[in-house]
């Protein structure tokens, strides 16, 4: 939600917009007219600008979208990626994600709306990680997100953008016998989470 009430989301296969403050409800086009399957929108900002993923039915792929004033963005994080899921936006027009090359192992990414750039960012140093996901993203250049290990424990983060170093951030009461889950999935510019 961005700061006019604008909800953004997905149903029965299409992205949406939602004006909360108006009740105006927008199916938003496809990201490929006549090449796209699901769709889905999972972030906005408060200039408007709505980021999200779709499946392009020619390729079988998941490609990454930005929906800037009418006109869509498509890409991948990188020249193999069969996933890009383009997760939340900040002010400043830094996009944040994950993507994967092979369906299960998941890496970071950011996208640059301005100058259309793509920097991968480095998966922490963890024994056993399977994948990492960002999943949001704010006007003070944190990030937070979750890794996933073998054993199927997820763990949250902050990760500093400028200086690469994560915090780990796991809830005191999540393990369960060794097992633990904590995701951390959105950071507002007051660095809550």
């Amino acid at each position: 939600i961005n700061d006019a009430r604008v909800v953004v989301g997905g149903s029965n296969n299409n992205a949406f917009s939602l004006a909360t403050a108006t009740n105006t409800f927008t199916t938003l086009p496809p990201a490929k007219p006549g090449d796209t399957g699901a769709q889905v929108a999972f972030g906005i900002n408060d200039a408007g600008v709505i980021v999200g993923q779709y499946t392009q039915n020619s390729t079988d792929t998941q490609p990454g979208f930005v929906l800037k004033n009418g006109v869509y963005t498509t890409f991948q994080a990188t020249a193999t990626a069969t996933v890009t899921n383009v997760q939340n936006i900040n002010g400043d027009g830094l996009a944040i994600g994950f993507y994967s090359v092979d369906g299960v192992h998941q890496h970071g990414f950011t996208y640059n709306t301005v100058g259309q750039q793509i920097a991968l960012l480095a998966d922490p140093v963890v024994a056993n990680l399977v994948l990492t996901q960002f999943l949001g993203v704010n006007d003070n250049g944190l990030a937070v997100g979750y890794y996933q290990t073998t054993d199927g424990s997820q763990h949250g983060f902050l990760y500093t953008l400028a200086t690469g170093t994560y915090s780990f951030l796991d809830d005191p009461g999540a393990a369960k016998s060794g097992f633990s889950i904590t995701q951390i999935t959105g950071i507002n510019d007051s660095n809550a989470i």
